[in-house]
């Protein structure tokens, strides 16, 4: 397992270090694909003791084995990386250069991997196999923020490497770190958004008071992503020397103060253990770095966006169940808007990969001023409707679709069929919520006649039984539908992927 997985990450590697970015990138959904099918034909398809009775994890790695054994050989042939090979000529200086280079980040690594598993070992031998469960599932959200952050980080080590010669240099690194850090503060403050009421959906009841730890592991995120930048300046600068002393720092404090807070405040120990570690080694980087590249820091938006963070944080510590705190929780809200407003034209160029070229042009010409009054907006709307039970709100919403079908405005008709099923859900549930959208949307059917409404009145109708059977008799209910429409409208579908293959000439 370990030599395939190894050989798979340097043949990827080398692809992408030779600009082969798009097949790196299907290199990878490619081995997302095999693991799930080879995992599927073990678990589900093949008799249980194909390999034996209790070889359940032989037979996920296994599965891990075979995927990335493809993985090897696509790459192998796809770039023709025999050509690459040749023990016959080996260049000693070059070898020496990449040994001085790497033999520093082993140790590094080996420090890294203390620091980050240093909370689950003492967590353990402190309090307990328990708590340390409960620790595991206070780190699942914390996860989503490094999940999206690495696909980032993958592309920036490559660009700050391919950069380090530029004449710009300084000036590019400070534009990267403004967006890094901006896409940080908005993906950190979403995070302590939901997590309350992801946390009650995703995670068993066994594990619910990992609430209590999870937003100070959200912010932790923050200065870890802030450390893996800075120590990409190493990487590109061949500095590796320095991240060897900065992990040593790092594995040093979260060690220490594990062993100082965990018997002391309990399961609060590691998390605040960790932000330390974290914050004193980007701080640190952040000085040393910037010898090797003086790039600018806005220390402004940097104090201004943590404290907002700071406060949204100590409101989801202070009080666990914010969901019956609708007020409170509406505070927590206007203050992930307000990290957003800041944070905004420093992401822009997100909302033109994510959203229709369109709707961000539409959203990115928004002035502050307009996109506060929208937020306003919804704030007034929260507050009348929590203020009248929503019977107010619900009249407002219906007389605002029956005026948006008699003057024929779709847009503003969609947009009541959205907004209509939202006031419903918190308050009555999903089932509810799912028949005012079933009902609407065979009102907007009978208007338009149009296929595509015809799609979303089948979307209500999926969130129906969804709703009320259960989630899987949605999703298949979903999955026959979707056979029916494809075989209805075949011909349009077809006449569309033409029109589109022409495009694409």
């Amino acid at each position: 397992y370990v030599f395939t997985s190894s050989m798979k990450s340097l043949y990827s590697t080398f692809v992408r270090a030779m600009e082969q970015v798009k097949l790196f990138a299907f290199n990878g959904i490619l081995t997302t694909f095999f693991t799930l099918f080879w995992t599927a034909l073990f678990y589900m398809v093949l008799p249980e003791g194909f390999l034996g009775h209790g070889t359940g994890i032989e037979k996920y790695l296994l599965a891990t084995i075979l995927s990335d054994l493809i993985s090897v050989v696509f790459l192998t042939f796809k770039s023709k990386l025999w050509r690459y090979i040749n023990f016959k000529d080996i260049d000693r200086e070059l070898l020496q250069v990449m040994l001085q280079y790497s033999v520093p980040l082993i140790p590094a690594q080996l420090l890294w991997l203390i620091t980050n598993s240093s909370d689950s070992f003492m967590t353990t031998h402190y309090l307990g196999s328990d708590y340390n469960g409960v620790l595991s599932a206070a780190y699942k959200i914390p996860n989503l923020v490094s999940t999206v952050y690495l696909m980032f980080g993958q592309a920036w080590n490559m660009s700050a490497i391919t950069e380090d010669d530029s004449d710009d240099r300084d000036s590019f690194y400070e534009n990267v770190f403004d967006f890094n850090q901006s896409l940080l503060y908005i993906l950190v403050a979403g995070c302590l958004l939901i997590v309350q009421p992801v946390t009650n959906f995703w995670i068993g009841a066994d594990f619910r008071d990992c609430v209590k730890y999870s937003p100070i592991i959200i912010y932790a995120t923050i200065y870890s992503c802030f450390t893996t930048f800075m120590g990409s300046i190493y990487l590109a600068s061949k500095q590796t020397k320095r991240s060897l002393f900065t992990s040593l720092v790092s594995g040093v404090i979260n060690v220490g103060l594990n062993v100082i807070l965990i018997p002391r405040i309990g399961l609060y120990g590691p998390p605040i253990s960790t932000v330390a570690a974290y914050m004193t080694v980007f701080i640190i980087r952040a000085i040393d770095s910037r010898k090797l590249v003086p790039f600018r820091i806005d220390m402004k938006k940097m104090i201004v966006n943590n404290i907002v963070i700071l406060v949204m944080m100590f409101i989801c510590l202070f009080e666990t169940d914010l969901m019956h705190h609708i007020p409170l929780y509406g505070v927590v809200a206007l203050l992930f808007f307000a990290v957003f407003i800041l944070n905004r034209k420093a992401v822009e160029s997100i909302f033109y990969k994510v959203l229709p070229a369109r709707i961000a042009s539409h959203f990115v010409s928004l002035s502050t001023a307009k996109l506060c009054a929208v937020i306003g907006g919804l704030a007034v709307f929260v507050l009348i409707d929590l203020l009248t039970r929503g019977i107010i709100v619900y009249a407002l919403l219906l007389a605002g679709f029956v005026f948006a079908i008699y003057k024929n405005k779709n847009r503003l008709m969609y947009i009541f069929m959205v907004l209509m099923p939202l006031s419903l859900v918190f308050r009555h549930g999903m089932v509810w919520a799912a028949v005012a959208f079933l009902i609407l949307a065979v009102a907007v059917i009978i208007k338009n006649r149009r296929p595509a409404d015809v799609f979303i009145g089948i979307a209500a109708l999926d969130l129906l039984l969804g709703a009320a059977a259960g989630l899987w008799f949605g999703v298949l209910a979903a999955a026959v539908q979707t056979l029916v429409c494809g075989f209805i409208f075949r011909r349009q579908i077809w006449d569309k992927l033409i029109e589109w293959a022409y495009k694409k000439r």
